[in-house]
């Protein structure tokens, strides 16, 4: 069965928007939040603090900020560990 040269292209344009789209999703899932825009700052507030949030990855990064993270810090997304 032969393919049509118009079905071939329509298809292919939509697999083409289908990988870029899944691209873009993906670049955004790894883009972190600036330190400034969720106040973080470099002592603790109370009991909360980095080391103990779920998205903190030792020994200084994190999830969701950008940047160097100290495990004494904290932020306004900071969640408690599981």
């Amino acid at each position: 069965m032969a393919v049509s040269r118009r079905v071939f292209l329509s298809g292919s344009a939509a697999a083409l928007g289908a990988v870029g789209l899944a691209a873009i999703t993906t670049k955004k899932a790894e883009a972190k939040v600036p330190q400034v825009a969720v106040g973080y700052q470099d002592k603790p507030n109370g009991s909360q603090e980095c080391s103990n949030c779920r998205v903190f990855i030792p020994p200084h990064s994190c999830k969701v900020v950008a940047g160097t993270i100290s495990p004494h810090g904290w932020c306004e997304m900071w969640a408690p560990k599981a």
